[in-house]
């Protein structure tokens, strides 16, 4: 059985929780900022404006991310461990951050900051679900095998 480990400190999960929305604030005002046609909504999908279609996509990128992420993130800190949830959110939400960046410059290039970032969730919610089939995590296990 799964149970709840609050006796941690969660400054890490929180502080990776306010770095997330902030990117995601970020994202949200430059697709805004950026939009050509704001009060046609007719041209709302009118990607000529590069700058414009990286912003738009990033945006929506990021809001397709959410759930996943918040969720993974909250849901290790309180099953698995709080500190290496922080940190990963961390990683994740820096990861993010450099996606219009590496997608400006060329559009594969955003495999850079993808990749990584879906390393990330994929790890909590393979420790997770290890947790619950198995009643440890699975990541700590192999970080104690290797060092033996």
């Amino acid at each position: 059985m799964m149970e709840l480990i609050l006796d941690q400190d969660f400054s890490l999960p929180v502080l990776a929780t306010v770095a997330w929305v902030g990117v995601f604030y970020i994202f949200w005002s430059v697709q805004a900022l950026t939009n050509p046609n704001s009060f046609d909504p007719s041209a709302r999908f009118d990607y000529s404006n590069n700058l414009w279609a990286i912003a738009d996509r990033t945006a929506l990128n990021m809001s397709e991310q959410n759930v996943i992420f918040l969720t993974a993130l909250w849901l290790h800190t309180l099953f698995v461990d709080a500190e290496m949830s922080g940190q990963l959110g961390l990683y994740a939400a820096a990861f993010r951050l450099l996606y219009p960046f590496l997608r400006a410059v060329k559009f594969l290039l955003m495999e850079l900051s993808t990749l990584p970032y879906y390393c990330i969730v994929y790890n909590m919610w393979i420790n997770l679900g290890f947790k619950a089939y198995a009643g440890k995590a699975l990541f700590d296990e192999i970080n104690l095998l290797s060092m033996q």
